[in-house]
Formats: structure tokens, C-alpha cells, sequence
């Protein structure tokens, strides 16, 4: 099964009980239609090794049904379902079930009263059951502003309304704008919810307290168009952001009575990430109190240029330009950047603040390039630091190349030894490849090291085991590991039919997934069939073919993306998930930070004094000043104020994609401790096509959740 945490899944957030949230995106791959003539409802997934498997019945919101999930025969857990026995190569067929309603709750978006209280389309509006945990189910508001979740398990809801579009701030049910604060909508299978509408709101109309200013360019008082502008403020658990207009004015609105952190973003035009009364992120903020319904006045910003970091990446070998290479500079302690080599080899990253960095030059996906480390050395702990004073700027950190080593082979069945096509071929560090209709796979752009490979089936329809390779297979430097062949065995099945337990009508698109007893662990999906008649052959074209239409201009680079809904934090896995809509395929990089102050140093974490933070020399009485840049006296200790959160990069294809952002290490420490953590940082992306790399500043409050009460 190949790994698709960052595919396209249609502007959709998906379920999370009984790991749902990736079984409808599987199926995008593993659920391939049939053309021969099929009966509705019926299912068969293919490929199992002899053994004892629970299969799930999942058909929500995403296949357009208002159906619970289920496990064989009609259980409601993991550990209650029913083991459903497999010998391969033969089929265990009978294998039905009848899934119940679920519940649905309905409303209608408007503007509210004084934008117009228009009805408005393209809301997305959630439902979780509490405070950080991910939607159960989405649904997106029709040309009417009305929207309709199905799927619900009986229970009490957070709803959410969030809209991309128009400056509307994301709200909770009812009229709320802060999550700990929203009304729970109590839900009951089988009925329907009505009336649980919204009225959206801008910074400018909505109830609460406002914070409002004015940013320019320090030195030439220029107003600056776009800058992030946003507000946290910890106590109340609230957030909101808002862009700066043409003349450099902002209005951030809904602001809950409390202290507040206000951060100002524009790295994208080389300005440096500051907060309120130009302190830098390396220093303690100016916090600004807003009362109940107070509106805050010239909480202005002058953003100050930062440092750049240019250079060339070529090839070792003959010294040939690298284009479309990722250049990361990731500071210790520091928000970095990336950008992307054009045809000649350069780039250039902007808006840097003064610091030190570690440079990571990563070659486009499927090349035959390695990755490295400025210079030219293989890791992050051996890289040499790039030192940069903001504004000046820092050129000559190139990078050179290695070609990189490669593994290649044939992929055949095991009966009757014919090639197998779309067989994914996978080491265990996520490199990939992907069968030809030849059954010949190529992995490219692997350092030197010992591989283990597996080979699994990326359709419906085939019927072979997924098989891990016994043996390692050892790449040297530059070198390529032929004759890595792989013969798959016949595999066994298991189908049946689903249908409606109300109306036993048989269910099309319903996604039923095996897992093994003893880890849980996720084997193959199907899909249910819809009524399909066979392909009648093509009759041969009566008239002379026509003039060959002429070829359609190639489409221009577009590495512009935009957000398509609110991140969202899984305490289970300690990952932020980003969601953004790309028209093209392409590559994503992330830095992302949080603060020291945001889990009050490392002893508040038990761990001691500068352990988490990689500082804490001490400091004689007197003589804070002379901490390093980055860091502030605490207790007797230098330690650094910003810490990186995770940072890495990947490919994914045109649509809205999700970003699966994994806490780092020091991360985790601060979040069992108890930390609530204000991540902020970088995206940037390159279309597939080349062109200008684009990047955001994104932000994320993340904490370990805690019990609420309902109310």
C-alpha cells in the first residue's frame, strides 16, 4: 500500500474513528472501477495472505450516504468484530452487511445583517466531538448556503463554520469565535439536526474587541499590502489573523477580553518576521490588553528587510546547473526559508533575520541527485553554519551534487510469470517507484545505505500478496543495484454485498477495508459497485479522420496556493495537519517554530535547565546581556526562545493536499509537559513545471487536550 498522507482528497476533511480519515483516500487508488458488468452493493477485496482479517464498512459523507460505520457482522469496535477466515488463493465469499443511519445536522450560512445577509456558498462546516479533536464529518455549503452532515454517531458536537473566501473569520456554533467557548449540538442517529445556522462575520463586524494599525516599510514608511497580521492570545485558546489592504491598514476582530501576542509575516517580499513594537521573536513580546468589546488603536509594525542567503547548486560531476532544487536554510533558533534553483542553477532566500542557519539543498523529486548539506556534507548535525546580518546579504553558499544511487528490477507473478504493471515498490524510508507495463521499476535519489524493499499492489483488481523483500538490499555511493526482481503469489479474497438496513437497498461507493487481528493493522480496501452494464465494443468511425487537432499550448508554472481549511492538531500522533489547494503538481517545504516562553522554559518541563533547548550555560549575576542572540536569561541560564517544531518537504499532485506536519522532539517534551505551543512558520512551493516559488506564513495553536465540560 503506498503512502498517500499528502494526495488530493477533494476539498474534504475526513473521519477519524477507526482510522477512517484515510480509507476514502486509499480507495482513490485501490478502488479502481471495473468494466465488466457489475451488480450494486457487491464488493471483493483482492490480494490476502492466508490468515484472519476484521473488515470495516465505511460510507459517510465522502460517498454522499448517511451510513454509521461498521464492522463485520455489524459491530461497532475492533475488538468486538467478527474474524472473517482467508486461505489463498481461494475466495470467502458471503461476507455482507447492512449498515444503519447515521445522524445529520443541517443549517444555512449567511452573511451577516450588516454585509447584507446574503446566503453564502463554498462554507466549509464541521462537526467534532471536543475541544483540538479532528472533524468527524465535513459538509460545504450549496449556491443556497445551506449544507447538510450526515454520519454522525449519536452525541454532542463543536460545529464549525470556516470560509476561505470574502475575509469571513471562522466561528462556532453559536455565534462563538473562540472553540472553547461554542455550544455542543447534541445529535442522535437516525434524526436530523435542523437549524444550526451562522451569520459570518469580518474583523470589522464582528462583537468583541478589536486590535487595529498599520504596517510600513522601516526607513521609507511605504505601506506594505499582505502582511499577516495576527493575534493569540493564550488564556482564552484564541487566534485570529487577518492581511494587510492596499494602504497597509488591518482590523483584527472577535478578540475575546486578554493579553495578546500580535505577530506581523511577509518573508515572501524579503521583510523580516517581527512582533509588536519591532521586537524580533528571540525576545519576550509587548503583549496588548483589549477589554471587553475595546477596540485597540495603532498597534503599528515597520517591517525591517532581511538578510538573504544566494548561491548555485551544480552537479559534482561536470559542474551542470541543478534546476528546480529545493534550498532550505533551517535556523536553530530562528525562522528560516526556502526557495527553488532556476535553470541556471541559482536561488535565493529572502526575509532571513539575523541568526545562524543550516543550508539543505534537496534535489527534485525522481532525480538522480542525492540530497546534502551545505558544505557539502551529508546530514544536519555535520552542515556548516551560515551566519547572516540582517539586511546584508550572504552569497556563494553553493552546493555540488553527487549523483545518487539507484535500485531497479522486474516485478512478475509468481503463476504463469507475467510482468505486472502499477506495483508499488517502496524502501522503508518512503522512497518509491512504480512498475511499468513491463513490470520494470527504477527507485532513483537513494544515499548510500542498507534498503529494505516491499512490493504492493496499487489496484482493485489485482489479486497478489503485498511482499517485503527477506533480504537488504546494500547501495553503495553513486552506484546502481540491478536484477532487485520480485515474483508475487496468487492472493486470497474476501466479497459480499452491502446494503441499507432500513431499506436493504444495496449501497454503491461504500469503502470496506481488511485489517489484521493482532496489530490492527490496515491490509486492502474495495469499493461497492454500482449497476454497470458492460462496454459495448466501438464501432469502426464511418468518416475519413479529421486534421490532427493541433497540440494545446503547455500551461504556464503556478506555484500559487491557498488554504483551504483551518490547520488541525491530532494529540494522538502530535501532528499538525495543513490543507492547501494547488493547481499543479509540485513540492512543498516547511520550517515551522514555536516559542520557549509558550511552556515556560525547560523547567517547567522536568527535564532541566537548557536540556530541551540545547543552551543553558550559565550566566554570572549582572550579566544578562551577555546571553547569545536568541537566547534570555532564566533563572541563572542562557536558553534560546524559539524552537523549531518540524520542518521537511513534500510532493504532492494538483487539488487541495494535506501537509502532515510531525513535533520534533523538543516539541513532544513541551506538549507532555502540558504546553500550549503557538507554532508559526514557512510554507513554500515550486510547481512540478518550474516557475517562481511561492510562500505563506502559517500558524497553528497546539496543546495536549484537556477534559471539558459540556454546557
Amino acid at each position: 500500500m503506498t503512502e498517500l498522507s499528502g494526495s488530493g482528497h477533494a476539498r474534504r476533511v475526513a473521519r477519524v474513528a477507526a482510522s477512517a480519515a484515510t480509507l476514502l483516500v486509499i480507495c482513490a487508488t485501490l478502488c479502481a472501477g471495473s468494466a465488466l458488468a457489475t451488480v450494486g452493493g457487491e464488493y471483493t477485496v483482492n490480494g490476502l495472505p492466508t490468515g484472519s482479517y476484521k473488515v470495516l464498512y465505511t460510507a459517510g459523507g465522502e460517498v454522499g450516504g448517511n451510513y454509521l460505520p461498521e464492522y463485520y457482522a455489524g459491530k461497532a469496535t475492533f475488538g468486538e468484530a467478527t474474524e472473517v477466515a482467508v486461505t489463498a488463493p481461494t475466495q470467502t465469499s458471503g461476507i455482507d452487511v447492512s449498515l444503519s443511519a447515521g445522524g445529520q445536522i443541517s443549517g444555512k450560512v449567511t452573511s451577516a445583517v450588516s454585509l447584507g445577509g446574503t446566503p453564502l456558498p463554498g462554507v466549509f462546516v464541521c462537526a467534532a466531538k471536543g475541544i483540538e479533536e479532528l472533524p468527524e464529518e465535513c459538509a460545504e455549503t450549496n449556491a443556497s448556503g445551506e449544507y447538510t452532515i450526515v454520519a454522525l454517531q449519536t452525541g454532542e458536537y463543536i460545529i464549525s463554520f470556516s470560509s476561505f473566501e470574502g475575509g469571513y473569520l471562522t466561528q462556532y456554533y453559536n455565534g462563538k469565535f473562540s472553540e472553547n467557548k461554542a455550544e455542543f449540538v447534541a445529535v442522535s442517529a437516525g434524526t436530523t439536526k435542523s437549524g444550526i445556522n451562522a451569520e459570518m462575520q469580518t474583523p470589522a463586524t464582528v462583537p468583541g474587541g478589536k486590535i487595529k494599525g498599520k504596517v510600513v516599510a522601516a526607513g521609507t514608511e511605504t505601506p506594505l499590502e499582505g502582511v499577516e497580521v495576527c493575534a493569540f492570545e493564550e488564556e482564552a485558546f484564541t487566534e485570529q489573523c487577518a492581511f494587510t489592504s492596499t494602504s497597509g491598514q488591518y482590523t483584527l476582530g472577535g478578540l475575546s477580553p486578554g493579553e495578546y501576542e500580535v505577530s506581523f509575516f511577509d518573508q515572501q517580499n524579503g521583510y523580516q518576521p517581527q512582533l509588536y513594537k519591532e521586537k524580533s521573536f528571540s525576545e519576550i513580546p509587548n503583549l496588548v490588553k483589549v477589554a471587553e468589546g475595546e477596540t485597540k488603536e495603532k498597534i503599528d509594525a515597520k517591517l525591517k528587510k532581511g538578510a538573504t542567503i544566494s548561491g548555485t547548486v551544480v552537479s559534482a560531476e561536470g559542474e551542470q546547473p541543478v534546476a528546480q532544487a529545493f534550498v532550505c536554510a533551517r535556523g536553530t533558533s530562528i525562522f528560516g526559508g526556502c526557495a527553488v534553483t532556476n535553470e541556471a542553477g541559482k536561488y535565493q532566500i529572502s526575509g532571513l533575520p539575523s541568526g545562524e542557519y543550516k543550508v539543505e539543498f534537496i534535489p527534485f523529486s525522481e532525480t538522480i541527485y542525492e540530497a546534502q548539506w551545505y558544505k557539502e556534507k551529508a546530514s544536519s548535525e555535520t552542515a556548516e553554519p551560515v551566519t547572516v546580518v540582517a539586511p546584508e546579504p550572504v552569497t556563494k553558499i553553493d552546493g555540488k551534487l553527487l549523483i545518487a544511487g539507484q535500485i531497479s528490477g522486474k516485478v512478475t507473478a509468481e503463476v504463469g510469470g507475467a510482468p505486472i504493471a502499477n506495483i508499488s515498490v517502496c524502501t522503508q524510508f518512503g522512497s518509491c517507484a512504480r512498475t511499468s507495463a513491463t513490470g520494470e521499476y527504477d527507485i532513483v535519489g537513494l544515499t548510500a545505505g542498507s534498503y529494505k524493499l516491499s512490493f504492493a499492489p496499487t489496484r482493485e483488481g489485482q489479486n497478489y500478496v503485498r511482499q517485503t523483500r527477506a533480504e537488504a538490499v546494500e547501495v553503495a555511493k553513486a552506484t546502481k543495484v540491478p536484477n532487485i526482481d520480485a515474483m508475487l503469489q496468487p492472493g486470497g479474497q474476501i466479497s459480499g454485498v452491502v446494503s441499507s438496513a432500513a431499506t436493504a437497498a444495496r449501497l454503491e461507493g461504500v469503502v470496506a477495508c481488511v485489517y489484521t487481528t493482532p496489530e490492527d493493522k490496515l491490509v486492502r480496501c474495495a469499493r461497492t459497485h454500482a449497476n454497470k452494464e458492460p462496454e459495448k465494443p466501438q464501432e469502426p468511425p464511418k468518416e475519413p479522420p479529421k486534421e490532427p487537432v493541433k497540440e494545446a499550448p503547455k500551461p504556464e508554472p503556478n506555484s500559487a496556493f491557498g488554504q483551504a481549511k483551518a490547520p488541525s492538531f491530532n494529540a494522538k500522533t502530535a501532528t499538525i495537519t495543513f490543507s492547501f489547494t494547488v493547481a499543479q503538481a509540485g513540492t512543498f517545504h516547511w520550517s515551522l517554530f514555536f516559542k520557549n516562553a509558550d511552556v515556560g522554559f525547560a523547567d517547567a518541563l522536568g527535564v532541566g535547565q537548557g536540556a530541551l533547548y540545547g543552551g543553558g550555560a550559565p550566566v554570572a549575576a549582572g550579566a544578562a546581556h551577555k546571553c547569545a542572540k536568541g537566547q534570555i536569561r532564566h533563572k541563572g541560564k542562557c536558553v534560546r526562545l524559539l524552537v523549531p517544531f518540524g520542518s521537511g518537504s513534500q510532493s504532492v499532485a494538483a487539488g487541495t493536499v494535506q501537509i502532515k506536519v510531525k513535533a520534533g522532539s523538543k516539541a513532544l517534551k513541551a506538549l507532555k509537559a502540558g504546553g500550549t505551543l503557538h507554532v508559526s512558520g514557512t510554507f513554500t512551493f515550486q510547481s512540478s513545471l518550474g516557475g517562481t516559488p511561492i510562500a505563506h506564513t502559517v500558524s497553528a495553536v497546539v496543546r495536549e487536550p484537556k477534559k471539558h465540560k459540556k454546557h
